[in-house]
């Protein structure tokens, strides 16, 4: 048989809302944890929004931007194959 003493017994209590103390807090952090992991995903979510409509409205301005530098890609070749002949009739004078 076991017996329970009152001190034995206000011990318990005491341990018992002890542990229900942490167990109240570590609750509470993770209650806190998530709840800023959702307001973070909820302002990332936000910010990935407007990055996209941005996207969207500079997609013509990238795509006149590709043309005119491929324009000029075919100009910069021209320019260096003219110099090139230039290049060799010069070599060729000397």
């Amino acid at each position: 048989r076991f017996y329970t003493t009152p001190k034995s017994y206000l011990d318990l209590i005491n341990l018992y809302v002890h542990l229900l103390g942490e167990k109240k807090r570590e609750s509470t952090q993770a209650r806190d944890r998530l709840l800023n992991g959702l307001q973070k995903l909820r302002e990332t979510n936000t910010m990935v929004d407007t990055m996209q409509h941005e996207l969207n409205e500079l997609q013509p301005v990238l795509k006149e931007k590709t043309e005119v530098t491929k324009h000029l890609l075919v100009q910069v070749q021209q320019d260096q194959e003219e110099a090139s002949e230039f290049m060799q009739q010069v070599l060729a004078e000397e």
